[in-house]
């Protein structure tokens, strides 16, 4: 580890170091402001390392998993956390929070993403509309929440 982080010098002044979770990585995509709802929870599966930023727009070594592949009590679980974390961050309109769950069963947070991706082929989009909303909806929604603001 100390020849990475020697190594990491070399290219910049900072340097961030992340503890390794042993699991598998969930987002939940929610949307609104003093009531939000949680759109279906996705999976993301590695067959490699790293889910850097090539494999996130090929996929070849890894798959997202639509709805994930954890039980109704797990789920319900995870939406509970990413609720708790995006009200207590005071995220407004939308965000996706992606979080790890271990072996052991633990939840453990990893991020929030305040401007996910929004395409078509979007991790975000395509959880709500898991849940029923179309791709119009979700615009809608959005704009609506955005006058609610002002």
């Amino acid at each position: 580890m100390i020849t990475g982080i020697e190594h990491a010098f070399i290219h910049d002044s900072k340097v961030v170091i992340e503890q390794n979770i042993n699991g598998f990585e969930v987002g939940c995509a929610v949307l609104g402001n003093s009531d939000p709802m949680i759109g279906v929870i996705d999976e993301i599966e590695l067959q490699g390392h790293f889910f850097d930023f090539s494999e996130k727009y090929s996929l070849i070594h890894s798959k997202i998993h639509l709805p994930a592949r954890i039980n109704e009590d797990t789920a319900m679980k995870v939406k509970e956390s990413a609720l708790t974390i995006y009200k207590t961050l005071g995220c407004r309109g939308f965000a996706r929070v992606d979080m790890f769950l271990t072996a052991d069963g633990r939840i453990v947070f990893n991020e929030v993403n305040t401007i996910p991706g929004f395409t078509s082929n979007s991790r975000y989009p395509n959880m709500l509309q898991a849940g029923g909303m179309t791709y119009a909806n979700i615009l809608n929604q959005l704009i609506e929440l955005a006058i609610d603001e002002n």
